[in-house]
């Protein structure tokens, strides 16, 4: 049996300059400040259900947005901060 060789995958992310979700991402985390913003308010603000996706294009376009865990929900689910690295000193 010979195996076939898939050609390897690529990510292309986004350009920011281009992209008005990854702007309107991108200063939507700028204006949580310090404090940051959680997943559901991204994924509200945002009209996205991959946040996770989001930051990671915006770190592709060198905007450093770091990931903090912040504790449980009355649901007892994880809850997660996204900060602007403009906040993060």
């Amino acid at each position: 049996m010979t195996q076939l060789e898939l050609p390897e995958k690529r990510h292309h992310a986004r350009n920011l300059k281009k992209s008005d979700q990854l702007q309107r991402l991108n200063d939507f985390l700028f204006s949580g400040g310090h404090k940051g913003r959680t997943t559901l308010e991204i994924q509200r603000f945002c009209n996205t259900g991959g946040v996770s996706r989001d930051v990671d294009e915006l770190r592709k376009n060198k905007i450093n947005v770091v990931c903090r865990y912040v504790g449980l929900n009355e649901n007892g689910r994880k809850v997660f901060c996204y900060i602007h690295p403009d906040f993060c000193l």
